[in-house]
């Protein structure tokens, strides 16, 4: 059962001595050590819609499909935001719990796997709002699209997702609670499994092999929900076989307990609240973007997509510093929690410049494999040049992100989202549409200039360090104000 448990399992009680920090090296290992395992997983996400655009991009002449499946993927991942934050909600509640277990404590272990049954419920509530929520984009898209075809293949392929949303947040809910004690290889095993599945279903689908039709956007949806689906399900199955339920007694639902469900909900609430609002604004983003014509809705689609390896790379890592930081919390050690943050940022340094200088050599090669429309082909490649530098900011301010929405400090990352989505990406671009009604550069920037100043507003947090004094759970042993 301890055999795994790789992060800093020094049993000091509640309330008790605080253990001396490591070197920042020993950190960056450490965070390393768990956060491979969590970056495969992390890729789960982005790959699919990476393998979405890719195959979409070859599958017409036009760039209708790839234009079409930015704006779906966008209204996805709006009805996502019930569901995602609240892995972070469980993640947050059972890394805490674990950062405390006794080792020779049962009852401990059962309380850290209770909150893992409560997340279930919370989860299962919220998939079945999302899914019927998903009929509201008919009415929504058609007042902000102007191509009827790419408004009917953007319903076509939300139409078809919605049945994905359950088990994704079944997935995500089961992905938190593994991170937070430590168990992250099944994790790993699952993304690796959904995206090898999603890629075959979305080449077999898409463009219809052995007999199948050609199926479009609508096989790119069918190969999304069934892979995900199969992942959600294999990381149940490892649960219910393994540890999850001979130690922590998973799956058992024996004490659903109301407060905890509702500690799960606010620590969730912001970061959700938090997403919904800046892919709203993203998508009329994208909707303003398209009014320049479809080929910079692909491209930017595109350059957006691509541009996620930046957080996807460095999520991981920052996961699993957020999940040592709440152990090092749990156990009272605010230390601790601070060199892991420090080896964290240097870590998403790394990735964010590693990325940036791949992209500088090799935009050509990025261009050709999204699209092979010659004129997308040409703005992908200008963009990708322009949006280098931002998407570089925005990294390094991602590692704080993960941190404080992980540890019950969403609410500050809230505010800052917001206000920076409202001032760049929304009014700034509507300025710039208005002035320079055909230059893409200008409405580009505006949305530059809000990764820029979103990064600076959670460093600035980071700095302050109201972050280390927040209490995620009611009645925790460390009662410590709550951060506003």
């Amino acid at each position: 059962m301890i055999r795994n448990r790789i992060f800093y399992r020094r049993l000091v009680p509640c309330g008790g001595a605080l253990a001396s920090p490591q070197g920042i090296g020993s950190h960056a290992r450490k965070i390393i050590l768990l956060g491979g395992p969590l970056l495969l997983g992390q890729v789960t996400h982005y790959f699919h819609q990476i393998a979405d655009s890719a195959m979409l991009g070859h599958f017409g002449d036009d760039s209708l499909e790839l234009a079409a499946v930015g704006i779906a993927g966008l209204a996805t991942w709006i009805l996502m935001t019930l569901l995602w934050p609240l892995s972070s909600g469980v993640q947050a509640l059972a890394s805490r719990r674990y950062g405390r277990e006794r080792r020779e404590s049962k009852n401990d272990r059962f309380r850290t796997g209770q909150v893992l049954d409560n997340g279930l419920v919370v989860t299962f509530c919220a998939g079945a709002i999302a899914a019927g929520g998903s009929g509201v984009f008919g009415p929504i898209l058609s007042r902000l699209v102007d191509s009827p075809k790419v408004l009917a293949l953007s319903l076509e392929y939300i139409s078809i997702i919605r049945f994905g949303l359950l088990p994704m947040g079944f997935f995500l809910v089961c992905q938190g609670f593994l991170g937070a004690i430590n168990k992250t290889r099944a994790v790993m095993y699952a993304g690796v499994l959904s995206n090898l599945l999603n890629i075959f279903l979305n080449w077999l689908l898409i463009f219809g092999r052995f007999g199948f039709p050609a199926l479009g956007v609508r096989g790119a949806a069918l190969g999304t929900v069934f892979s995900t689906a199969i992942a959600a399900l294999y990381l149940m199955i490892v649960l219910l076989l393994g540890e999850g339920r001979r130690e922590y007694g998973v799956f058992r639902f024996r004490v659903l307990d109301k407060r905890v469900q509702a500690d799960i909900l606010r620590v969730a609430w912001p970061q959700a609240v938090q997403n919904a609002v800046a892919l709203l604004i993203f998508l009329v983003f994208q909707t303003l973007v398209e009014s320049y014509g479809a080929v910079y809705l692909a491209a930017t689609h595109s350059i957006f997509s691509f541009m996620r390896l930046n957080k996807t790379l460095i999520g991981g890592f920052a996961r699993a510093a957020s999940i040592a930081v709440g152990n090092a919390l749990g156990r009272g050690d605010r230390a601790e929690a601070q060199a892991v943050m420090r080896a964290a940022i240097l870590l998403g340094g790394c990735f964010a410049l590693a990325v940036a200088l791949f992209v500088l050599g090799a935009r050509g090669t990025i261009a050709a494999f999204f699209t092979n429309d010659p004129a997308t082909q040409d703005v992908l490649r200008l963009g990708l040049l322009f949006f280098t530098g931002f998407f570089f900011l925005e990294a390094l301010g991602f590692t704080f992100e993960i941190v404080f929405t992980g540890n019950g400090f969403g609410s500050y990352v809230l505010v800052s989202e917001v206000v920076t989505n409202l001032v760049f990406i929304l009014g700034a671009t509507l300025v710039a549409r208005f002035f320079y009604p055909h230059q893409i550069l200008w409405a580009w920037f505006s949305f530059g200039l809000y990764q820029v100043f979103h990064a600076l507003f959670l460093a600035a947090g980071f700095v302050r360090g109201r972050w280390l004094d927040v209490r995620v759970e009611s009645g925790s042993c460390h009662p410590r104000k709550e951060a506003v």
